[in-house]
């Protein structure tokens, strides 16, 4: 599933499950919602500190993303920093404090950094020079801002040898809730089923193989949410 990608960094083996995430996509909605949240959950039998860092994910003209540090001030973690003790869990507040008019929907990954002071694998008896070193695991989960007022535009190109997907709206969706009527037998068709579930960023164009030989032609999606 492509919603944008999620990663969990585990730099040893048993590490992933250490910490679970939900959600790890988070819908906000500024205009219906003071704040949203987010809950971690420690899965072992260890204390775990953690520390919150936000990176706005950016988009190009194509879909790519990168993400860069957030240093503003509009949007909050609270805690910015937690011990979460063995089998506890801990709810992170997403609150936006900027304009709620925003121009179209904005895409956030919130980390969650986790420093183990001892690597596993250098803890023995035969390594006891390297018993400071530092690891860092960092956990994401991804947060969407948009307001009710913003909406997706879909439009879909067919050609013979590529689907050329644009958003020309203000808002993100998923190509799971775009439908569509094929020109050869006016059937309802699910976009994801041509393409996979991919996230479409607004004012964005993706370019994806004609893998099923797909009706050369210009369609108007229609979002189901």
């Amino acid at each position: 599933m492509f919603w944008l990608v999620i990663f969990i960094i585990s730099l040893y083996s048993g590490s992933v499950a250490a910490i679970v995430i939900t959600p790890t996509v988070l819908e906000y909605d500024l205009t219906a919602e003071n704040a949203a949240q987010l809950v971690v959950y420690n899965n072992t039998s260890k204390k775990i500190p953690l520390e919150v860092t936000l990176l706005r994910v950016n988009f190009s003209a194509d879909g790519k993303h990168s993400t860069t540090t957030y240093r503003d001030d509009s949007i909050q973690v609270f805690p910015p920093a937690a011990m979460l003790g063995p089998g506890a869990k801990q709810v992170f507040r997403c609150r936006w404090l900027g304009d709620k008019k925003i121009t179209e929907s904005e895409s956030y990954y919130v980390q969650f950094t986790r420093l183990d002071l001892v690597s596993p694998a250098v803890s023995s008896a035969e390594n006891k020079s390297y018993s400071n070193l530092k690891i860092q695991l960092h956990y994401n989960a991804l947060v969407h801002l948009y307001t009710s007022k913003q909406s997706a535009k879909i439009f879909i190109r067919a050609k013979k040898d590529k689907i050329i997907i644009e958003n020309q709206g203000n808002r993100y969706t998923f190509s799971n809730y775009v439908t569509f009527k094929s020109s050869a037998d006016s059937k309802s068709i699910i976009l994801s089923s041509l393409i996979g579930e991919r996230f479409l960023p607004p004012q964005t164009t993706i370019n994806v193989e004609n893998k099923y030989d797909f009706p050369q032609g210009n369609y108007y999606g229609k979002l189901s949410k």
